[in-house]
């Protein structure tokens, strides 16, 4: 009796997730938990920027408003260089093989990495200033101390906002995704809220940015804490390791070439409109 051969069924695909204990944890649901999650992470903050938007840009106008874009495309195009993405790939592979021991290294190589670019991209944004706001951007004359101060403030924060994508990687190769929308949601909510609470204490252009400024760094701290709970490992003084340094150089530096170009393309009409 002849028999064919019947199609085979498909398997499910599990995810490998690493808990506080160190132990794996497999599970078939943590891609829709995460999708979710993630969905909800954007959501709120988008039902915050509707509400907040408008109210901030009739109180600041439109000369400071612009600014104030200018500022947020400025974080948001920094927060997707690639190092980050780096980060997330090999911490995941290492937890993966069983291989915790690495993440330290890993870790302080690429927030060493992260931190040496965002000094040099804020003291390029510093020494470009004053051509920026005198030339580049077209502010009334009464604006010009003010947007200068406030481009300042936001050359501090480019290299935060690079280490706080580190950190903020480790969770996700932990697939804690509640970790990362836990910190997340506030600090996206609080990104269009806290001008608006600025204006209201009567802050200008430099007072918003340091709030902005604060609130990043608290993000980066949350990130840390969140890390340390998850792997213990990284505890303890930052440590190093040359061989962790090529392989991160090796992925990270063609993952920051793409992130450098797209964000740019993306960015650069709401640039040339905010000027």
């Amino acid at each position: 009796m002849k028999t064919r051969n019947l199609p085979e069924r498909p398997v499910a695909t599990v995810v490998a997730v690493p808990q506080e204990s160190g132990h794996l944890h497999f599970t078939s649901r943590v891609l829709a938990r995460n999708a979710w999650l993630n969905l909800v992470g954007q959501t709120l903050p988008l039902l915050a920027a509707v509400v907040a938007i408008p109210m901030v840009q009739q109180r600041l106008g439109p000369e400071r408003f612009g600014i104030l874009a200018l500022a947020w495309m400025v974080l948001g195009y920094f927060s997707e260089l690639g190092f980050g993405r780096a980060t997330t790939k090999l911490a995941a592979e290492v937890v993966g093989r069983g291989q915790e021991h690495r993440l330290a290294a890993i870790t302080w190589v690429t927030i060493g990495i992260q931190a040496a670019f965002g000094i040099a991209g804020g003291i390029v944004l510093a020494v470009a200033t004053p051509w920026l706001v005198g030339g580049l951007i077209k502010i009334p004359p009464a604006l010009v101390p003010e947007a200068r101060s406030g481009f300042y403030l936001l050359a501090w924060m480019i290299p935060v906002v690079l280490i706080s994508s580190s950190f903020r990687g480790l969770l996700e190769a932990a697939q804690r995704f509640d970790y990362v929308n836990a910190v997340r949601i506030p600090y996206s909510v609080g990104t269009f809220m806290l001008p608006l609470l600025g204006l209201m204490l009567g802050f200008g252009i430099p007072g918003i940015f340091a709030l902005l400024l604060g609130a990043r760094v608290l993000m980066t701290i949350a990130y840390y804490m969140l890390d340390v709970k998850v792997f213990p490992v990284l505890a303890g003084w930052p440590r190093a390791d040359r061989r962790e340094l090529r392989l991160l150089f090796g992925l990270g530096s063609w993952m920051t070439v793409s992130s450098i170009v797209s964000p740019l393309l993306v960015y650069l009409d709401r640039f040339v409109i905010g000027a």
